[in-house]
């Protein structure tokens, strides 16, 4: 609790090696030649709250193995990465300023089980990726100028749903999920992709009330749902064009559903057709 850790040539700024119930808060981490915290494998029920971690040579918090973390009201600045877990579970990563973050990424998520993300503030060309785990929601984001909200192989509850991903490099992706998916009151807008995108989605899949705009792509696309019904509802598609001709830049773009409804969607001003269906049953 509360110690200042600044200088140069220690590898980790706290190194948490084993054990549980272990609450990291109201330090302040500087210069860490590898990462600002490090729980590895063989600690449990640990909280890193209210830290500043900044300038660090790796990740600002990195998890690998723990059973019941939360990383919680931390400013996690300047450091090559913001957040990485590994083969955890019950993971809680809320309420962070992840600020101007490097090549690693903003919040990296793999192989875990029960996941929140939530109501972090993400800038700097970093991201929020998780992949090959269960029980996601991604909710009351906000990123700016960053590669947007990507989901990759993820199981049981998916959830993105009040997301504002603004000026950066990507939108919101999903892609091979297996138990349906909802992506719901987004915000995306003047990224240099696609606004939302879905591909190979097992189950019902609602994409409803985003506002998707001036993006450089298609506003949404969904592509290969199986197993479920396909909605597309009450969204605002507006002014989605890639300026870099001879792409061809659709609305809403549909294509090997089985289930479809597009319903009270307001499609306006994008590059080529409005909604484009194709191979749907």
């Amino acid at each position: 609790l509360s110690n200042g850790l600044d200088s140069d040539g220690f590898v980790e700024g706290i190194l948490l090696a084993a054990g549980s119930d272990l609450l990291v808060q109201d330090n302040t981490i500087d210069d860490a030649d590898g990462n600002g915290v490090f729980a590895d494998a063989g600690t449990a029920d640990v909280v890193v709250d209210d830290n500043e971690i900044t300038n660090s040579g790796a990740w600002g918090v990195n998890a690998v193995g723990v059973d019941d973390l939360d990383v919680m009201d931390n400013l996690i600045d300047d450091n090559l990465g913001g957040v990485i877990v590994e083969d955890s579970s019950e993971v809680d990563i809320i309420d962070n300023d992840i600020l101007n973050n490097g090549d690693q990424g903003g919040v990296l998520v793999t192989d875990s089980d029960v996941v929140t993300v939530g109501n972090n503030l993400i800038t700097g060309g970093s991201t929020i990726d998780i992949s090959g785990s269960s029980d996601v929601v991604v909710e009351f984001n906000t990123l700016t100028g960053t590669g947007g909200i990507n989901l990759t192989a993820i199981t049981g509850v998916t959830e993105v749903n009040d997301n504002e991903v603004t000026d950066g490099s990507g939108g919101i992706s999903l892609e091979d999920v297996s138990d349906g998916a909802t992506v719901t009151e987004n915000e995306v807008d003047d990224n240099s992709a696609d606004g939302v995108t879905a591909t190979d989605i097992v189950g019902d899949l609602d994409v409803a009330e985003n506002i998707v705009t001036d993006n450089d792509g298609d506003g949404v696309t969904v592509l290969n749902v199986t197993e479920g019904d396909t909605t597309i509802a009450m969204n605002l598609v507006e002014d989605n064009d890639q300026t870099t001709p001879p792409a061809s830049n659709h609305g809403i773009s549909v294509s090997e559903v089985a289930d479809l409804f597009i319903d009270e969607n307001e499609v306006t001003n994008n590059d080529d057709d409005g909604i484009l269906v194709s191979d749907a049953m």
